[in-house]
């Protein structure tokens, strides 16, 4: 059996499915990389396309676009590092 799959008791490096059952692991970090390629992937796809239409536009939708899902998937980032710095914080005030 894959030693990843096993539950780890306090590494935090291991999956550990008492903690991603009770929501305490977080997936979604891993997920946003997977939703920034296909998201530029499809605004890259839906740009090239409206080349033919209008130039500027799809050079704005392109450029807007990406910087657009960037920002709010970096948004994202901050707000689950914010949550697992809590985390570390609440973990250290119990040890006093």
């Amino acid at each position: 059996m894959d030693s990843a799959w096993q539950p780890s008791g306090n590494d935090q490096t291991g999956f550990d499915f008492a903690s991603f059952i009770s929501f305490r692991q977080m997936i979604t970090p891993g997920l946003i990389t997977v939703i920034w390629v296909l998201g530029f992937i499809g605004i890259t796809i839906a740009s090239v396309l409206m080349i033919g239409q209008n130039l500027l536009g799809a050079l704005g939708l392109w450029l807007i676009g990406n910087l657009y899902l960037r920002v709010v998937l970096e948004l994202m980032i901050v707000l689950f590092r914010i949550y697992d710095r809590l985390g570390d914080i609440e973990r250290r005030g119990r040890g006093m």
